[in-house]
C-alpha cells in the first residue's frame, strides 16, 4: 500500500517488512528531510511519521533507532542511517481458550494513549445466538478515539463503560461456551468485564449468560491495555454461527 503524505512531500511505501521512502520533485525547494536539516531532527520527522513510541538517536554515528510495532529493514535517508526494530514496548494479555475463527489484525490506541472505557456490540436471538460479537475499546486521547479490531456481523450495541477518574483499563475476564458439538447453539465468547486500575470492574450493559468465566488476567504494573485483536467465525450462513470466540489484548508502558 502506499501512502502519500502531503504535509511532508513524502511518498511511503510500507510492505510486510520493507519501509522506504522517496520524494517529489515538486516539494524539493520546502521538503522538511532535506540536507539542511539536523538529522536529530529528522529522526523526530519519520518517528511521527511511522507512529513509533520511542526513538534511539547517536550524533556520532548518525544513526536514528526507532521502536514501533512492527520490524522493518535497515535504510538510509540523506546520510541518516534508520533502523526500525521490534521492541514497542508492549505486553500481551490473552486467555487459555482454543477458539474457532480467524484471528483479525490488531487495532491500537493512538501513541502515547491508553483504554479508559469499552463498549460491546451483542445478539441475544431466540434462534442461533452468538453472544458477544464485537469488543470496542475508548482511548483516552484527546478525541477519545474509538478501536475495534473487527466489527461483528450480528447484535445490538450496548452503552459505554468508563473507569473512574480516568483510571486506565489494566484488566479483563471472558465469558466463554466451549463446543456443544452440534448438540446445541454455540455461541463462544458470551460477555467480557473490563478491570480498571484500581481492580474495580466495569461490566458491560448487554452481555449473554452462556458458558463459563475464563480470567481475570492482569496488565504488569506501570502498563495499561492500548490494543486489541479478536478471532471471529464468520457467518456459516444456515449453519449454527458463533461469531467472536477469543481476544488478546497488548499492555503498553505507561
Amino acid at each position: 500500500m502506499t501512502v502519500i503524505i502531503t504535509s511532508f512531500c513524502i511518498s511511503q511505501l510500507i510492505t510486510s517488512n520493507l519501509l522506504s521512502f522517496s520524494w517529489n520533485s515538486n516539494c524539493i525547494s520546502n521538503t522538511l528531510l532535506s540536507d539542511r536539516i539536523p538529522n536529530l531532527a529528522k529522526c523526530f520527522i519519520l518517528c511521527q511519521l511511522t507512529d513509533c513510541k520511542s526513538i534511539d538517536f547517536n550524533k556520532t554515528s548518525s544513526t536514528c533507532k526507532i521502536s514501533k510495532i512492527k520490524e522493518h529493514n535497515i535504510g538510509t535517508i540523506s546520510g541518516l542511517t534508520i533502523t526500525y526494530t521490534a521492541d514497542y514496548p508492549m505486553r500481551t494479555l490473552s486467555t487459555d481458550i482454543n477458539g474457532q475463527g480467524i484471528w483479525y489484525d490488531y487495532d491500537y490506541c493512538p501513541l502515547g494513549s491508553y483504554a479508559v472505557g469499552f463498549n460491546v456490540k451483542v445478539d441475544l436471538s431466540l434462534t442461533d445466538k452468538t453472544g458477544l460479537n464485537t469488543i470496542q475499546l475508548i482511548c483516552n486521547d484527546v478525541s477519545n478515539t474509538k478501536i475495534v479490531s473487527y466489527d461483528g456481523l450480528f447484535g445490538t450495541w450496548g452503552t459505554s463503560k468508563f473507569c473512574s477518574n480516568n483510571q486506565k483499563l489494566t484488566g479483563f475476564k471472558l465469558r466463554y461456551q466451549s463446543s456443544l458439538l452440534g448438540l446445541s447453539d454455540d455461541s463462544a465468547a458470551n460477555s467480557i468485564v473490563m478491570y480498571c486500575e484500581d481492580k474495580s470492574a466495569l461490566t458491560p450493559s448487554l452481555e449473554g449468560y452462556e458458558g463459563s468465566w475464563y480470567g481475570a488476567y492482569y496488565c504488569t504494573e506501570g502498563r495499561a491495555i492500548c490494543g486489541l485483536s479478536v478471532q471471529y467465525e464468520s457467518s456459516n450462513g444456515i449453519f449454527d454461527d458463533t461469531a467472536l470466540n477469543n481476544v488478546i489484548f497488548k499492555c503498553c508502558t505507561f
